[in-house]
């Protein structure tokens, strides 16, 4: 929250492993740059200089969930991919 706000960077390790309402979090923040906190009932908007840094692990025959693939899948354009071997 504080790294949305002050403009700093965030950085997420294994954000395979977060539950659906954290990736779900996150969505309009890679979209719109606000962070929807519905808990708090308040929207914080991204300052300039924000950036999102996350990374997944995966072993091998190791599959996301389906929620989690599906908002890969629907914010894909908004990702790069990095594979490291």
């Amino acid at each position: 929250m504080q790294a949305v706000a002050q403009g700093k960077w965030l950085v997420i390790e294994d954000l395979n492993l977060a539950p659906p309402e954290v990736l779900a979090a996150l969505v309009p923040l890679l979209g719109s740059r606000q962070l929807h906190l519905p808990q708090r009932a308040q929207v914080i908007n991204a300052a300039p200089g924000f950036q999102l840094l996350a990374s997944i692990t995966t072993a091998p025959g190791e599959h996301p969930s389906s929620e989690q693939a599906s908002l890969w899948k629907a914010h894909s354009m908004q990702l790069a991919d990095i594979a490291v071997i």
